[in-house]
C-alpha cells in the first residue's frame, strides 16, 4: 500500500509560459520552463535535453508546446527516499509504464464529463476560448486511452 507521506509530487518541465495561480486553488503544480532552442538560466533547452536522453518521458502535448519529466527530477525524489508522483499526459504515462513496468501504478483521472471540464476551464479564466477548445479536444482524445491505466478515478473535486 502506498503511503502518501512517502510520496513527492514531481516538477515537470514545459516550453509554455507559467500560468498565474488561480484564486481558491489548494494546490499549485511545480513547473520548470525551458525554451526550445536557446540557453536560459534554468539549464539546457528542451531539445537539448531530449537529445541527451535527459527525460523519463516527454511529449508535444499541444502544437509547439512540450512537456516532460526529467531524469534529474526523478533522481532528486528518490534521493529523498520518496516515491515520485507524476501528473502527466496519457502518452507520457504509457512511456513511464513501459520504462518502469510493474513499479508503476497508473491512475487515469477522468473528468465527470467533457461539459464539466469545459465549464471548469472557462471559470478558471486563465486561457483564451481557442485554447480551451484545443484542451477539450485533447481531453476527449486522452479519455479514449484510459483503458491503458490500472485504475480510473473520476475527478469530481480536482482543481477546487
Amino acid at each position: 500500500m502506498l503511503n502518501p507521506a512517502r510520496m513527492e509530487l514531481s516538477s515537470w518541465t514545459a516550453t509554455r509560459k507559467l500560468r498565474t495561480r488561480m484564486k481558491g486553488t489548494k494546490f499549485r503544480m511545480k513547473m520548470l520552463t525551458l525554451q526550445l532552442s536557446k540557453f536560459n538560466k534554468n539549464g539546457p533547452p528542451f531539445r537539448e535535453k531530449i537529445a541527451a536522453d535527459g527525460f523519463v518521458e516527454w511529449e508535444m502535448v499541444y502544437e509547439g508546446t512540450y512537456y516532460g519529466t526529467t531524469k534529474d527530477e526523478m533522481q532528486r525524489i528518490w534521493e529523498m527516499g520518496k516515491t515520485p508522483l507524476l501528473d502527466i499526459d496519457v502518452y507520457g504515462a504509457m512511456k513511464v509504464k513501459k520504462l518502469y513496468g510493474d513499479q508503476v501504478i497508473s491512475i487515469f483521472i477522468e473528468p465527470p464529463s467533457i461539459a464539466v471540464l469545459k465549464e471548469r476551464l472557462m471559470k478558471r479564466g486563465t486561457d483564451a476560448v481557442a485554447s480551451i477548445e484545443k484542451r477539450i479536444a485533447k481531453a476527449a482524445e486522452e479519455i479514449e486511452q484510459k483503458k491503458h491505466f490500472a485504475r480510473i478515478v473520476t475527478g469530481k473535486q480536482i482543481g477546487r
